[in-house]
């Protein structure tokens, strides 16, 4: 009888024999993507879509769109993004919203991205919930709706979505779909400061400073008291945008 450990390199070797070297689970070739070793991850992601995996899928579709290891095709990006959305994916469905929306890979329906938006956005996925909040900020595809709008802004900045906070901050400082809060504007104001850089971030700080004027210390103190008390519910570790 073989000794035991003889035992296990007979079946270590007999793996590598069925699973070749170097193979690389999903996992790894996101780290390759993210790394833009697109070569690596290319095989690992084709053979892992061509099995039905809907991450997979989607970043196959995220990586013909923007032309990462292969040539640029709308087209080819659409139709893995659909497979994976058509599982429910909710990055997917979020992606093939917006091709519906720019008329990339689909013919524009604004009417078909809203509800392949909707899909992820009920999913919880924090970019969808973002954009549905939008359509109904502006009236694109659904009808005008401001408080429809901050419940949909509200569930994006609560997993920290920076600028669904800004959105709801500046909502809560003028009294549009909630009603008028210096103390929450000044906190989701803050916080979506804190996530952003540059324009974006000085924008957010002067309209806190504009707030300021009208806010008591009192009404300060507790808004700075929930800004450090706040944590973020639910994660989204996959960005779900086709162009990342």
């Amino acid at each position: 009888m073989q000794p035991g450990w003889m035992r296990l390199c007979v079946f270590l070797a007999a793996l590598e024999l069925v699973q070749p070297l170097g193979a690389l689970p999903l996992e790894d070739a996101k780290s390759a993507l993210a790394r833009a070793d697109y070569s690596s991850a290319l095989p690992v992601l084709r053979g892992l879509a061509e099995q039905g995996n809907a991450e997979a899928q989607c970043e196959l579709g995220a990586m013909y769109w923007n032309g990462h290891g292969v040539a640029k095709d709308y087209d080819e990006a659409v139709r893995w993004i659909r497979r994976a959305a058509e599982q429910g994916f909710p990055p997917a469905e979020h992606d093939l919203g917006i091709s519906y929306r720019d008329g990339l890979g689909n013919a524009k329906d604004d009417a078909l991205a809203f509800e392949w938006n909707r899909k992820a956005a009920e999913q919880g996925f924090a970019p969808a919930e973002h954009n549905l909040a939008s359509r109904y900020m502006g009236g694109r595809a659904v009808p005008r709706d401001e408080t429809q709008a901050a419940q949909w802004f509200r569930k994006a900045a609560d997993q920290g979505w920076v600028n669904s906070m800004g959105a709801l901050g500046i909502m809560y400082a003028q009294g549009r779909g909630v009603s008028a809060s210096t103390v929450e504007a000044y906190k989701w104001l803050t916080l979506a400061a804190e996530g952003m850089q540059g324009s974006e971030r000085e924008k957010m700080l002067a309209a806190r400073d504009q707030l300021t004027k009208g806010i008591t210390p009192a009404e300060t103190e507790q808004a700075k008291q929930l800004v450090q008390s706040w944590k973020p519910i639910g994660a989204n570790d996959h960005a779900g945008y086709l162009k990342r």
